[in-house]
């Protein structure tokens, strides 16, 4: 079977509310966690790679392929949080009906391995099931993309000059504000200050 990557980002998402746990974690690694924003995703494509080798028992691929479809997950997670919430909902959204559709499809298929004249029947719900998660997952990766760029935009208008793709993507010690910035206001105001 081929390597899940839908069921990765939902797990990635369990990860997430694991993190809370870090305060379980010696002194001297959490000061190492929080100083380098590298180490945090050392740590945390370490973590990926040891939680989806573990629970995926059906991924049979070489060790490069799964190296390198982890970390292709990993970059899509990575560029899925610096999407405004709605993209973000959206992709849960997606990733939720993606995984009840799988469960819907092994419960009919263990329902079906007591009847067998119900084995045609699943076999179609099968193909079905394949052609929507295809189908998913080609529209989280265009949601993802497409959310990304326009943080990043939103971004490059905030920064102006100050702006960092490092800082976007590998950078994790920026502080959220209260409310989010008016970028309206702002994209004006520095049109205006270009115009002088």
């Amino acid at each position: 079977m081929a390597f899940d990557t839908t069921s990765a980002l939902a797990g990635m998402f369990l990860w997430l509310i694991f993190g809370y746990l870090t305060v379980m974690v010696n002194c001297d690694l959490q000061r190492a966690i929080m100083k380098n924003p590298l180490v945090i995703h050392v740590c945390g494509l370490t973590a990926f790679i040891f939680l989806f080798t573990l629970l995926d028992g059906d991924n049979d691929g070489p060790v490069y392929k799964l190296l390198l479809q982890s970390v292709a997950v990993y970059a899509l997670f990575v560029m899925m949080t610096k999407s405004k919430w709605y993209f973000v909902s959206l992709v849960l959204l997606l990733l939720l009906a993606d995984q009840l559709l799988k469960k819907h499809v092994d419960f009919k298929r263990a329902a079906a391995s007591s009847d067998a004249s119900n084995a045609s029947e699943v076999e179609a719900l099968v193909v079905l099931q394949a052609r929507v998660s295809t189908a998913i997952l080609c529209s989280i990766v265009l949601i993802v993309f497409v959310g990304t760029a326009h943080y990043a935009y939103l971004q490059r208008i905030e920064y102006g000059k100050n702006f960092s793709w490092y800082k976007l993507f590998i950078s994790t010690n920026r502080k959220c504000a209260d409310k989010s910035p008016n970028y309206y206001n702002i994209a004006a105001s520095s049109r205006a200050r270009r115009r002088k």
